[in-house]
């Protein structure tokens, strides 16, 4: 009877894995790490190692271990061609989220390729160059995702707010970027409601620059210097990749172990390097 009781146990949790793996590649947002998913992930791993490297995948990029999360998902690509499109996206965020936006923008564009549908590289590319300092691009990124996104995303009041701004920004008329901001508002009720009350934290920046333009809740001024940052830093930058020290945009090499990330200098790569090289050889892995 224990040892019936043991073995159903350990069913169950092998058929979790395979929903805790599907619901990862859905969408990452609903995956909830904690110390089952941990055990699970231990349990699986010399049984099925296919579920346990997505699970891998899972937990590193959940506990912000991009590095490693890359090496992980560059190993599915070869091994789920059926669900490519996510997994490029998937290391596109990875790559965002280490300020390498030159492969985080081929990933997309990849992912793309793959499947067409997927609305949600369009909002991925509007925070790339957001970064980037690419203004009208972000605003075009932005427009394709609020056309295609469901009115339940959680992306969409974030990408209204950006749209709402970017219309300032770019000249457009201040009724169009009010309209962009009622939406904000109204998809933001929204998203509160469906999520228990919770608002994103923290609060993205293009909200507080809405905020203080639209609403008079801050000081403008000080949230002016969001662009004005970004604009002296950029110098009219291009989709060939930034520093990822400095994020200056010209005369970049490459780092020549991981040929990941890239530098406009020996100092920004001297300077750097404290930061970069426990991810290093990860990275150079994630590239082969």
């Amino acid at each position: 009877m224990f040892t019936a009781g043991m073995q159903t146990a350990q069913f169950d949790k092998l058929q979790a894995s395979v929903f805790l793996c599907e619901a990862f590649l859905s969408d990452e947002r609903v995956f909830v790490l904690n110390p089952t998913v941990i055990a699970v992930y231990q349990m699986i791993a010399p049984i099925k190692p296919l579920e346990s490297r997505v699970l891998r995948a899972a937990i590193s990029l959940i506990q912000g271990d991009f590095a490693e999360a890359l090496v992980s998902l560059t190993t599915l690509l070869a091994l789920l061609v059926d669900r490519r499109s996510r997994l490029y996206q998937l290391r596109a965020a990875c790559y965002l989220a280490l300020g390498n936006y030159f492969y985080c923008l081929q990933d997309l564009k990849s992912s793309h390729q793959f499947d067409a549908d997927n609305h949600q590289v369009h909002f991925m590319r509007a925070q790339v160059f957001l970064a980037m300092g690419q203004w009208d691009s972000a605003y075009q990124s932005s427009l394709c995702f609020a056309a295609k996104a469901h009115p339940d995303d959680a992306n969409l009041h974030v990408v209204y707010y950006n749209l709402a701004i970017l219309a300032l920004k770019l000249g457009k008329s201040e009724e169009l970027g009010r309209s962009y901001n009622s939406k904000a508002k109204q998809t933001e009720e929204r998203y509160i409601q469906l999520n228990n009350g919770h608002s994103l934290t923290p609060v993205p920046e293009m909200k507080k620059i809405a905020l203080a333009y639209y609403e008079n809740d801050f000081n403008y001024i000080e949230y002016k210097q969001f662009f004005k940052a970004t604009d002296d830093k950029r110098d009219a930058v291009t989709v060939t990749g930034l520093c990822v020290h400095c994020g200056r945009s010209d005369k970049l090499s490459t780092c020549s172990s991981c040929t990941t990330v890239q530098y406009c200098s020996k100092n920004c790569q001297h300077n750097h390097w404290s930061k970069h090289k426990a991810d290093c050889h990860k990275l150079k892995s994630s590239r082969q």
